[in-house]
């Protein structure tokens, strides 16, 4: 759950943090990063709505939560472009992944408007997704650069180990992630790894032990 603070807070950190050093980004730059922390913060109001009433004695901020992002964060500070690459097309995408498992184990224990908060989500991410796409090819088009052997190389050098699957294609793609994209492809930084981005991607990184979830 944290994590939906955190990425609400890069959503507007992205727009203070950059717009002033990049006057050529048009409007609609603006406007995707702003429906994304106000996406992102709806996604935080359903997840403690849920915490709140699957299991009232363990309220958020009970359960421990990672790092991740903020060390990609404090890694690709200095350039949008890696801070595209990183957290939007590596950390957000890795929850197109497991967001399809995550629902069916709340499926699965008959938990139906759990099911309905993680869909909304899942569909938000897919635009969040998308958004990070759309602007790391604009920057590359405007300097005249391969958008995916860029992507690759800011990977290289932003993340640490490999970007694993199983992935979520049809999603990926729908957000206009080719395969060429990420498949083989490993990082050689120091910045936040897979083990991070495991965590870092839906809601209920530990459920409470009073919710079974299966």
């Amino acid at each position: 759950m944290i994590n939906r603070l955190r990425v609400c807070c890069q959503s507007w950190d992205i727009i203070a943090r950059y717009g002033p050093a990049h006057p050529e980004l048009p409007p609609a730059f603006f406007s995707d990063f702003t429906k994304m922390a106000l996406d992102e913060s709806k996604h935080f109001t359903l997840l403690t709505a849920r915490l709140a009433a699957l299991s009232p004695t363990t309220p958020y901020g009970s359960l421990p939560v990672h790092a991740a992002l903020w060390e990609s964060a404090r890694a690709t500070f200095g350039s949008l472009r890696a801070r595209l690459a990183i957290i939007h097309l590596v950390h957000e995408a890795r929850g197109l992944d497991v967001n399809p498992g995550t629902i069916a184990r709340f499926r699965r224990a008959g938990d139906d408007e759990s099911v309905r908060a993680l869909e909304v989500i899942h569909a938000d991410e897919v635009t969040h997704v998308a958004a990070g796409h759309r602007w790391f090819t604009w920057l590359c088009a405007r300097e005249g650069i391969d958008p995916v052997q860029t992507f690759r190389e800011e990977v290289r050098r932003g993340w640490r180990g490999d970007v694993k699957g199983p992935f979520n294609v049809e999603a990926r793609e729908q957000a206009g992630m080719t395969r060429n994209f990420y498949e083989d492809l490993k990082g050689e930084g120091s910045g936040a790894g897979e083990e991070g981005a495991k965590e870092a991607i839906v809601g209920i990184v530990e459920a409470p032990a009073s919710i079974e979830v299966k």
